[in-house]
């Protein structure tokens, strides 16, 4: 009698990957569900990892690329050839069911993790010598890695040779853009930009924000400070125009408008305040991430983050600390760069911390030794 297949569905494979290649939402709604990993057959882990480098990468997802890609690695003849390619495309008529599809793909894959944590639990149960206790606690370790998100299948060093570089979003600033390996901001990372008050912190990210609009990327803008989005807006429209508020000579305002209509008319912009996102590190998380997988965020900002900590902890930096490791995490599951300011200090000092470098690939820090002169400095720093 032969042994029986682990549980697994091509079906809903093919569905999950069809959907992948018709919608970019459908996409970001499977890269938030699942890994290549989850998947059964070797070709489909390969098209959706696939998938996943080319929009890590800028490009757009659809037949023409994705073809392209593979076949550029050499492997186009290996997954089935175009002929199985439109197979995938053809599974699903839309996008609009990716994430039932998707939970029949993460729930095989959960109980194809329980099959193989059962059959490794047979065997240490009969192993001789262990001791009871030991073998107890070498099966709990094993039904505990079976919840955890995907597999944990090693990636092959071909893979990632194969794979384009991933770019970064820039910031319109030579001296970060130039120094960082990916061009900008990392993406599926988060940057730290510290600052003490008044040094321009807030005014900076916002040009990075305005600088990435221009760049044709998608970009949220969030805010734990207690503003209204007009306020926010308002500082939007000094980055854009120099001017505050409308100006009242004739010429000015005649170019007041025109950046104002160019930049409605181009923008990929979305702003949030406390009200949208809640006032815990998790709320925000669960709406972001609920929302990204809609939009496809390129750059998320998120400006004073300190305040996300429920503590009341008077030292910034700790503050910081508590909430910086689920917004690292969100990042890498979303996908997009992430960049948290935080005012760092109280005392006219600015401080970072060791303690983020678990967390983030890049920390900015901004100074103004003389708060009456425009001029500041970046310190930039590479984990």
């Amino acid at each position: 009698m032969s042994e029986q297949a682990p549980p697994h569905s091509v079906e809903a494979e093919m569905a999950v990957l069809g959907c992948c290649i018709l919608s970019e939402r459908g996409l970001m709604t499977a890269m938030s569900l699942l890994t290549d990993a989850d998947f059964y057959r070797p070709v489909h882990k390969y098209l959706f990892r696939t998938m996943v480098r080319l929009k890590a990468s800028g490009s757009v997802i659809d037949m023409l690329t994705l073809s392209q890609a593979i076949d550029s690695s050499g492997k186009l003849e290996q997954v089935g050839g175009l002929e199985y390619l439109i197979q995938v495309q053809e599974a699903v008529p839309s996008a609009h069911h990716t994430e039932y599809y998707s939970k029949i793909v993460a729930d095989l894959a959960l109980l194809r993790r329980l099959d193989s944590a059962g059959r490794k639990i047979i065997d240490i149960v009969h192993e001789e010598g262990a001791e009871p206790v030991d073998k107890l606690a070498a099966a709990q370790a094993l039904m505990s890695d079976c919840a955890r998100f995907g597999s944990g299948d090693f990636t092959s060093v071909e893979d990632i040779a194969d794979a384009p570089p991933i770019q970064g979003v820039q910031t319109g600033i030579n001296g970060i853009d130039s120094r960082v390996s990916c061009g900008g901001l990392p993406k599926s990372q988060m940057t730290i930009f510290g600052a003490r008050k008044k040094t321009g912190k807030t005014s900076g990210m916002v040009q990075f924000a305005v600088h990435a609009c221009r760049m044709n990327k998608k970009v949220l803008y969030c805010t734990m400070a207690d503003l209204t989005k007009h306020e926010l807006w308002r500082r939007f429209r000094k980055s854009l125009t120099g001017y505050p508020d409308r100006p009242s000579q004739e010429i000015k305002a005649g170019k007041w408008d025109e950046d104002i209509a160019d930049f409605r008319r181009w923008s990929s912009l979305w702003i949030a305040d406390p009200k949208d996102l809640g006032y815990t590190v998790e709320s925000l998380a669960l709406k972001v991430e609920s929302r990204n997988a809609e939009v496809g965020y390129d750059l998320v900002v998120l400006d004073y983050a300190q305040k996300l900590d429920s503590s009341n902890e008077r030292d910034r930096v700790r503050s910081l600390v508590r909430v910086s490791t689920e917004l690292s995490r969100m990042a890498e599951r979303c996908g997009f760069a992430l960049l948290v300011g935080s005012q760092l200090s109280d005392d006219g000092k600015t401080y970072y911390s060791q303690e983020f470098e678990n967390d983030c690939g890049l920390e900015i820090v901004a100074d103004r030794p003389d708060l009456t002169s425009n001029e500041a400095f970046l310190e930039l720093k590479y984990n």
